[in-house]
């Protein structure tokens, strides 16, 4: 009995303090997607990586070109 007194002494202190504790389904309902800064980090990472391979992309394709041209 007192073990469970001491349980629900601690358990209104915390709710005292103003302290709430969110459940597993309150979490993953908030988190059901990217937020707006998440989307725009990704696409900025996309497009610096595209712009960085696009010139390596462009040289080998008219390395190729030139190529294939060479042989006919």
């Amino acid at each position: 009995m007192r073990e469970v007194q001491s349980r629900c002494s601690s358990v209104s202190t915390v709710a005292q303090a103003g302290l709430t504790f969110r459940t597993m389904d309150q979490r993953q309902k908030r988190r059901a997607g990217l937020t707006l800064t998440e989307m725009l980090c990704v696409m900025a990472i996309i497009l610096i990586l595209t712009a960085l391979y696009l010139p390596a992309i462009a040289s080998a394709y008219k390395r190729i070109m030139t190529f294939l041209g060479g042989m006919s």
